[in-house]
C-alpha cells in the first residue's frame, strides 16, 4: 500500500471519528461548544489561546442562545452547550423556543463565570441612577418618559436581549417579578447586539452583562448607569458527565480558564 494512499485513509478515518465523537464533525481534538453569546464572549473566547497551547484542543464554537445551546446539545449538533444561568432556568428558556425537545434527566451543568449585568443607556441620557423600582417601571412600561426619572422629555425604548437567554430572564425574574417587557420593546438578535441599538437610539434602555459591554466597539456611544446590583451565572452543560477531550474543556474554563 502506498504511502499516499495510507496517509489518505489516515484523514477519511479521523473525519469518521470526529463526526461520531462531536457535534462538530472534524477529528478527535475538535470540542464544539453551541449558546449563549454572553458566555462566549465573558468566559470561552478569553481563555481559547490558553486552552489550546495547554491541551492543543480546537474549540468549534457557535453563538446563539442558551435555548439554542441547549437545544443543539440534546440533538447531539454539540459537545458541551453555554448558558448564560444555572441549568433549571436554562432548561426553562429552551422550552420556552423549542417545546419539542425531550430534555432528558442527566445533564450536568459547571458554572464558569457570574459577571454583573449592568444598566446602559445612550450616552446623552444624563439619568445617573435608577432604583429597584424605577428601573422595573421602565422595563415594564409603568414608566413611559425618561423625565418621570429625572431625564428628557422622551419615551422610553426598551432594548430586550433575545428569547431564550439569561440576559432577559434574570433581569425579568430579579427586577420586574416575573411581568412581561413593555409594549414596543425591541427585542435584539444578540445581547451583544443591545449595545449597538443603545448607540444609535438616545432614548433606549438595556441591561447587558458588563463583560459584554466592555468588549463592545459601540461603547462609546453608551454608558452605564448605576442601579440595584444583578449578575448572571454563567455554566457549561454536557450530557452526561463529561469524558475525553470535553472533560479537559469543563476542567480548563472551572479552572485556570474560570472568570
Amino acid at each position: 500500500m502506498s504511502k499516499k494512499l495510507l496517509i489518505l485513509m489516515s484523514v477519511v478515518s479521523c473525519f469518521t471519528v470526529g463526526i461520531a465523537l462531536s457535534g462538530s464533525g472534524w477529528c478527535a481534538d475538535t470540542v464544539s461548544l453551541h449558546g449563549a453569546t454572553t458566555t462566549q464572549k465573558s468566559v470561552i473566547d478569553p481563555g481559547r489561546e490558553a486552552l489550546q497551547k495547554a491541551s492543543g484542543i480546537t474549540l468549534e464554537i457557535v453563538g446563539s442562545t442558551t435555548g439554542a445551546g441547549l437545544e443543539d446539545l440534546i440533538g447531539g449538533k454539540c459537545d458541551i452547550a453555554m448558558a448564560a444561568e444555572a441549568l433549571p432556568d436554562a432548561i426553562a428558556s429552551l422550552k420556552a423556543v423549542s417545546t419539542a425537545v425531550a430534555v432528558p434527566d442527566t445533564l450536568k451543568e459547571f458554572v464558569v463565570g457570574a459577571p454583573r449585568l449592568v444598566i446602559i443607556v445612550h450616552k446623552e441620557n444624563p439619568v445617573a441612577r435608577l432604583s429597584s423600582d424605577q428601573l422595573k417601571g421602565l422595563l415594564t412600561g409603568t414608566i413611559g418618559n425618561w423625565k418621570e426619572v429625572g431625564g428628557p422629555d422622551k419615551p422610553v425604548v426598551v432594548i430586550a436581549a433575545p428569547l431564550g437567554t439569561g440576559t432577559r430572564k434574570v433581569p425579568q425574574k430579579k427586577i420586574m417579578g416575573g411581568g412581561e417587557f413593555a409594549p414596543g420593546t425591541i427585542d435584539s438578535e444578540t445581547p451583544a447586539k443591545q449595545v449597538e441599538y443603545i448607540a444609535l437610539t438616545p432614548e433606549g434602555i438595556a441591561i447587558v452583562a458588563e463583560t459584554l459591554f466592555a468588549k463592545s466597539p459601540h461603547k462609546a456611544s453608551a454608558r452605564i448607569v448605576e442601579g440595584p446590583d444583578i449578575s448572571l451565572q454563567l455554566t457549561l452543560i454536557t450530557k452526561g458527565e463529561p469524558s475525553g477531550n470535553s472533560k479537559k474543556v469543563i476542567d480548563f474554563y472551572t479552572g485556570p480558564g474560570k472568570k
